[in-house]
């Protein structure tokens, strides 16, 4: 009995040193697998023993991953401890790595995480959890998180793998995109708003345009009523007064030739004054008729290059006559080098227009000379007499519709100012310029420009 008793001794303390033993050999591995690399370990101090904790298969790639990603990773064991933590969480947190691994979870999270972390702890295996709460670094910080938790199961060892996104960013870009949805729609609301002041705008003016379109339809009608009525009177002016007028001229060009018969002695005079009167008559009729008719159609204009001198003298020809009566002197003193581009028929009417007022301003015995003088590409033509001249007042408004009334020439001619008027349009049409240069009791020249 004793040998027995003595046999059972020694087996148990046998067992003992067998279990001590391998512990010692499992302590070896696990140290010596730490050495090369091949694991990472984790010693808890537990109430009997030291429990490690180690990763037997450990990829290297898969570790730097999680050591550099952004999220913050966490490892824990079944009672929430800390086994491991990549340096983003540390950063969180606000520690260094070493002091955050054996640490309590939930020492780090609010208190609803916390509720509903310990009830994960309960749940069986395989089970997941997301939830958006807060951690709190070691200064007191609650950041917001989204975590998210998996638990399994690694060498028969109850292991939960924690990663927590930090949302500080997202909230505050959340934050930023309610605001500017809230200003978009207040954008919108203003738009809106200004959207139906153009509206109520807009009827308002298409009103006005169709109040305004009535009324120049009905201006239409009443500018063609009128220029119906002119046409008709510039018809009785061109046929029913150049007719009578016409036959007057002829008795008094017979009479004032009829210088034999001696009953017509003392009338001779009267018969010169009838027929000056009628010739005079009958070009401020024709003067008005042309110009009427010129602003209705607007004649078109058809330069072509010709030289000045020769045309010039075409004029000054036609109006010998006129100047003779009051022992006028008619002058062409433009050079043969001086040509224009023009038209022909519209050059010829300024220049008659121009000669014909200064016949009629320039007392017996005076002068009018034509010249002309090249300035860039335009050629300047002057028409000088030594006449009258005029004061401030008449020469600004010479070549306006308010000087259609003229005033009598010094032989007492008169004339409607419309000639003038003509003027100014041919050469405006020929891109032009006229100008007065004109003294009281000196005489007066009218200048202006035609293409060269």
């Amino acid at each position: 009995m004793n040998d027995l008793n003595k046999f059972l001794k020694e087996t148990d303390k046998l067992i003992r040193k067998n279990k001590e033993l391998q512990k010692l050999r499992n302590g070896k591995e696990y140290i010596e697998s730490i050495k090369t690399g091949n694991i990472d370990a984790l010693v808890i101090n537990d109430e009997d023993s030291l429990k490690v904790y180690t990763e037997k298969t450990a990829d290297k790639t898969y570790r730097i991953l999680i050591e550099k990603m952004n999220e913050a990773a966490v490892t824990l064991n079944e009672d929430g401890t800390i086994l491991y933590c990549n340096v983003s969480f540390a950063n969180m947190v606000k520690l260094p790595l070493q002091k955050v691994l054996g640490t309590m979870f939930k020492d780090f999270v609010d208190h609803a995480i916390k509720e509903r972390f310990e009830d994960f702890l309960k749940q069986s295996m395989g089970k997941t959890m997301k939830e958006e709460g807060y951690i709190y670094s070691n200064d007191g910080i609650a950041i917001p998180v989204l975590m998210s938790v998996n638990n399994f199961s690694a060498d028969n060892t109850f292991i939960l793998s924690i990663i927590l996104t930090d949302l500080t960013i997202h909230n505050k870009n959340q934050e930023e995109l309610k605001d500017r949805a809230q200003e978009l729609e207040e954008k919108n609301r203003d738009l809106s708003t200004a959207n139906e002041e153009i509206l109520a705008l807009n009827k308002n003016l298409e009103k006005r345009v169709y109040e305004r379109t009535l009324q120049l339809e009905n201006l239409n009608h009443e500018l063609k009523d009128l220029n119906l009525s002119k046409d008709k009177f510039l018809s009785v002016i061109s046929h029913d007064l150049r007719n009578p007028l016409t036959a007057l001229l002829i008795a008094s060009d017979a009479l004032s030739q009829d210088t034999h018969n001696p009953v017509f002695d003392g009338m001779q005079p009267f018969i010169k004054i009838i027929n000056n009167t009628s010739h005079n008559i009958l070009n401020q009729l024709n003067e008005l008729v042309d110009w009427a008719q010129k602003q209705r159609e607007k004649t078109s204009l058809k330069p072509e290059k010709i030289q000045l001198i020769f045309n010039i003298d075409v004029s000054l020809e036609l109006l010998k006559p006129n100047a003779r009566q009051k022992n006028i002197v008619l002058k062409n003193e433009v050079g043969y080098d001086i040509y224009v581009k023009v038209d022909i028929l519209m050059l010829r009417s300024i220049l008659q227009n121009l000669v014909t007022n200064s016949i009629k301003y320039t007392p017996d015995g005076g002068s009018i000379t034509v010249t002309a003088r090249s300035i860039n590409n335009m050629i300047e033509i002057s028409v000088t007499d030594t006449g009258t001249g005029m004061n401030e007042v008449t020469r600004k408004k010479l070549f306006t519709n308010s000087h259609v009334a003229s005033v009598s020439g010094t032989n007492n001619e008169k004339g409607t100012g419309l000639g003038l008027i003509l003027v100014k349009d041919f050469v405006t049409q020929h891109g032009g310029t006229i100008r007065v240069e004109s003294k009281i009791g000196k005489g007066t020249s009218i200048i202006f420009t035609v293409p060269g």
